[in-house]
């Protein structure tokens, strides 16, 4: 049986795709058929050059799962109902996700991928971020976007496999991310580059992430994106915690000495509808102001007799963006003894 383009297969309430997942190399499919009448199913694999690839599918309602070729070239998946040499489209539940596996723009990697609504699934989610980057190499700023979008749940879950590979695309492509015109996804790759450098350990990857700072790649646009902020602050505690411990007081001082400024961009210039990351930027930037204090050998409040003990864990509270209490226990260990601090 000849398949048209997709475009030209009519949707029939025929029944509906309850499911569509990826794992690895498999996918799982599940089924609610309505019409008796169908003489075969099959999911189809639409990718690039009109290229596809057809399964056959059980009429049934169990779980299917089915090995694929993985390459990143999809365009999109769907299960097509024939009914007498006629093909149908099934109607796509929420939990279908197969049809949202490539973005190519702003909006729908917003709409995919990381905003409210994306597709739930990290695993088929990871999948159709690196099935989006294929398709825009030469897009820095949505390879970044693409990224940010499961790299944090990625330490959060415990997939290494994720975030080796979140890790690596940031090291291998730093200079391209760092060129992006855009400050509030330069420092948005920034920050989630920082926590897979605490992920695995690497004082020099942190190093390396502060050298961006103190060479000014982010000062220079904060005031066309005061959004950038949010994320700046982020990057200056969670490199500063660990270069005042292991006594690069000087450059943590340098880093963090924008607190004030920062602060007064972000109060003049975002909108209102950003209260809440306000509220956040707020407390960032007093955090920076007691490291910059501490770092130039002042006393935080001033006034005072004793000088305080620096409060490393405090600085990894309100650095870090991870959002379970068992990831940010975890990774706060982690960040003690990266700073040598046991």
């Amino acid at each position: 049986m000849t398949l048209p383009p997709l475009s030209e297969i009519a949707f029939a309430d025929f029944g509906s795709a309850n499911r569509g997942e990826i794992n690895g190399d498999e996918i799982t499919i599940a089924l609610s058929i309505k019409n008796p009448e169908i003489d075969k199913c099959e999911l189809v694999i639409y990718r690039a050059n009109k290229a596809f690839d057809r399964h056959d599918l059980n009429k049934n309602s169990a779980p299917q799962r089915i090995k694929f070729d993985t390459t990143y070239n999809i365009t999109s998946m769907a299960v097509i109902a024939w009914v007498k040499n006629v093909p149908f489209r099934f109607r796509e539940d929420a939990g279908f996700f197969l049809g949202r596996l490539l973005s190519t723009n702003e909006r729908d990697i917003n709409k995919n991928l990381r905003w409210f609504g994306r597709i739930p699934h990290l695993p088929t989610r990871w999948f159709a971020a690196r099935n989006s980057m294929a398709a825009t190499p030469g897009e820095p700023p949505l390879l970044a976007r693409c990224l940010v979008s499961f790299a944090y749940e990625a330490i959060e879950s415990g997939r290494d496999d994720m975030a080796g590979y979140a890790l690596d695309f940031c090291r291998s492509n730093a200079a391209r991310f760092m060129a992006i015109p855009d400050v509030e996804v330069r420092s948005s790759i920034l920050a989630v580059w920082a926590h897979l450098e605490i992920w695995s350990g690497s004082v020099s990857g942190i190093d390396t992430i502060g050298q961006w700072l103190l060479d000014g790649t982010i000062d220079a646009g904060v005031e066309t994106y005061p959004r950038a902020i949010f994320n700046v602050f982020v990057v200056i505690l969670l490199v500063g915690g660990i270069w005042y411990e292991r006594g690069r007081r000087a450059d943590a001082a340098k880093i963090s000495g924008v607190y004030y400024r920062y602060f007064q961009i972000s109060a003049n210039k975002n909108p209102q509808e950003l209260f809440r990351e306000m509220v956040e930027i707020v407390r960032r930037a007093n955090m920076c102001r007691i490291l910059n204090a501490m770092s130039e050998g002042r006393h935080p409040e001033g006034g005072s007799a004793r000088m305080p003990a620096f409060d490393l864990d405090r600085i990894w509270m309100e650095g870090n963006r991870l959002n379970t209490n068992e990831a940010r226990e975890k990774f706060r260990q982690v960040y003690r003894q990266m700073a040598g601090v046991q």
